[in-house]
């Protein structure tokens, strides 16, 4: 797995929870804009957990209709609100964070099966309404992800438990404020990119941050 803590040039550290809905709309415009930019194979993505209800000391609540929201901003993602045909919204959703770590090995897929993780994860979420808040159903996504070597993936997700607490663990060093925190090489950081308090929204800032990462200043 990625050494904690640490920013490869040519990668963006994503910490973020799969439930939460500005992470997945951060996801949806990172890797547009890497498309658009002709990024794919230059610039990795390393999501690092940052789990909600350990944050909260609770439950993570149903957020679907916040995604519903939240996620309009991007319609192409396909949010809709939680049909209930699966089952009920998760409370927890430890075992899908310490998968997309877990697939981060080698013998699983490495960095590239960890990302493609995190997007069937969200999308199973929040387009699918599949409860992914059980092993049994974060590895039936899993299976659905052509990168992924899943029998390995299975035998390492208690590393990758471990590895969602060593994130946890991490946040109040590195100064991560939430769900989706961006870090870079260069040694900088933004909060919820591109999204202002003010209730502004600029989705370029990708754009920026994908070139930051390409070739970090100084």
């Amino acid at each position: 797995m990625t050494a904690v803590g640490s920013v490869l040039p040519g990668t963006l550290q994503v910490w973020s929870d799969v439930a939460c809905p500005w992470a997945a709309l951060a996801v949806v415009r990172l890797r547009a804009a890497r498309e658009r930019l002709g990024l794919e194979l230059d610039v990795r993505v390393d999501h690092r957990a940052f789990p909600l209800e350990l944050a909260n000391g609770r439950p993570v609540p149903p957020l679907a209709d916040e995604a519903v929201e939240v996620l309009a901003r991007e319609p192409a993602f396909g949010t809709r609100p939680w049909s209930g045909e699966h089952g009920d919204w998760p409370g927890s959703f430890l075992d899908a964070l310490a998968a997309v770590q877990a697939a981060k090995e080698e013998r699983a897929g490495g960095l590239p099966a960890s990302e493609a993780l995190d997007w069937a994860l969200r999308r199973a979420l929040f387009a699918q309404s599949r409860p992914i808040g059980t092993p049994g159903e974060v590895l039936a996504v899993a299976r659905e992800v052509p990168e992924l070597d899943v029998d390995a993936l299975e035998g390492q997700l208690d590393a990758g438990r471990d590895a969602v607490r060593r994130d946890w663990e991490l946040t109040g060093e590195l100064r991560i404020e939430g769900s989706p925190h961006v870090r870079l090489s260069d040694g900088s950081a933004v909060f919820n990119p591109g999204i202002g308090d003010d209730g502004s929204d600029d989705p370029g800032v990708w754009d920026e941050l994908l070139r930051r990462a390409l070739a970090p200043e100084g």
